[in-house]
C-alpha cells in the first residue's frame, strides 16, 4: 500500500471511530449517559412550530374582538402595514410582531408563541428584546413608552422613527 492510502485509510479509521464514539456510551466514563441525553435533547428541541403566524395572529384578533381601528392606533401602526401583517402569506419583521403583540396586550408566553410562529424570540441576552420583555412581564404596553426607553439606552425603535416618538413625547407633556 503506497503511504498516499495507507493516510487515506487512517482517517477514515479516524472518521469511524468518531462516529460510533458518539453512537454508544464510552465505558468508564459516567457523565456519558447525561451528554448522550443532552445530545438527544438537543436534536428534539429545533421542532418548528405547531401554528402559522397567521393562525396565531387570527386567534388573537378574534379574543380580543375590538375593530382594527383600535388594534392598530394603539401602536401606531399604518393601516396598511396592519393588513399586511395580518394576511395570510406575509412574512412581517420582528418589530411588526412586537407591535402587534403590544397591540394585542399579550403575555410574555403569548408573545413568544406568536414571534415562534414568525421565525422569532426574544432573547434575554440581547438588551432591545431585554427592555421590551421587562415592559411585557410589567404589563406595560404602551409603545411610546417602550421606544423611549429603547431610545434611552441607544436601541432600534420598534415601528417608529425618532420624529414621530419626540411628536408623541411632546404632546405628552
Amino acid at each position: 500500500m503506497s503511504t498516499a492510502k495507507k493516510f487515506t485509510s487512517k482517517i477514515n479509521n479516524q472518521a469511524l471511530y468518531h462516529i460510533s464514539f458518539l453512537d454508544r456510551p464510552f465505558f468508564g466514563d459516567p457523565q456519558a449517559e447525561k451528554r448522550s441525553q443532552k445530545r438527544e435533547s438537543l436534536y428534539y428541541s429545533f421542532d418548528l412550530p405547531t401554528k402559522s403566524y397567521n393562525d396565531v395572529v387570527t386567534r388573537h384578533l378574534k379574543r380580543i374582538d375590538l375593530p382594527s381601528t383600535a388594534i392598530y392606533s394603539r401602536v401606531h401602526m399604518d393601516r396598511r402595514l396592519f393588513s399586511k401583517a395580518t394576511s395570510q402569506g406575509y412574512h412581517p419583521s420582528k418589530n411588526t410582531v412586537i407591535a402587534l403583540a403590544l397591540a394585542f396586550k399579550l403575555t410574555y408566553d403569548e408573545t413568544q408563541e406568536m414571534l415562534m410562529a414568525a421565525g422569532y424570540y426574544l432573547s434575554s441576552t440581547h438588551k432591545p428584546d431585554m427592555i421590551v420583555i421587562y415592559f411585557i412581564n410589567k404589563g406595560e404596553y404602551d409603545l411610546v413608552t417602550i421606544n423611549s426607553a429603547l431610545r434611552d439606552e441607544k436601541c432600534p425603535l420598534i415601528i417608529m422613527n425618532e420624529k414621530k416618538l419626540d411628536d408623541h413625547l411632546r404632546r405628552r407633556r
